[in-house]
């Protein structure tokens, strides 16, 4: 008998401290996000610039020559994929689903004894650029090394898959397109 309580015991102990990594279930931004436009170079980069400055963003190179424009490594709005668990048995639920559909990175996600871990800090760099053929120009806009961080003594380090929901890039991609 003295047995079997401590074996119970063992086993709820090891079930409330339950740790499980969320992977991520969504199809996401792979590759840049591409329009094409008729407006003229000078249009684009005088919006691109203009965009770049009112958010505060770092600049890391501006070749205009090239039509490539590179933004340092920024801050990013995040969010998480729903899961079975945030849902009632009855209700439905699509995997992928995402919590805020405006966020500009999708993350994986820690189960930690009934409590949700996600990063701090997500971060990533940008290229714009941009490609004149003479009747067209097309613009393009790829978020890139994507780096995700928790800071959280009691957890440690945590690893997570984080993704481009595409947000930012059709945001940047369509101001500076738009006639």
């Amino acid at each position: 008998m003295r047995r079997l309580i401590t074996a119970a015991l063992i086993a709820f102990a090891f079930s409330s401290c339950a740790v499980a990594n969320r992977p991520l279930q969504g199809k996401y931004q792979n590759g840049p996000v591409t329009s094409e436009t008729e407006i003229s170079v000078e249009r684009i980069w005088s919006r691109l610039v203009d965009l770049v400055a009112r958010n505060g963003l770092t600049v890391s190179l501006l070749d205009k020559a090239s039509g490539l424009l590179v933004i340092d490594r920024t801050s990013l709005s995040v969010t998480r994929e729903k899961s079975q668990k945030d849902f009632d048995r009855r209700k439905e639920y699509e995997p992928g689903e995402i919590y805020n559909r405006n966020a500009w990175a999708v993350s994986s996600h820690w189960d930690i004894a009934g409590t949700v871990a996600i990063p701090t800090y997500v971060t990533g760099k940008m290229n714009v650029w941009v490609k004149d053929d003479g009747s067209k120009r097309t613009v393009n806009a790829l978020l890139y090394d994507i780096r995700a961080e928790r800071e959280d003594p009691k957890t440690g380090a945590m690893s997570y898959t984080v993704k481009s929901t595409g947000q930012l890039e059709n945001l940047i991609v369509s101001s500076l397109a738009k006639p």
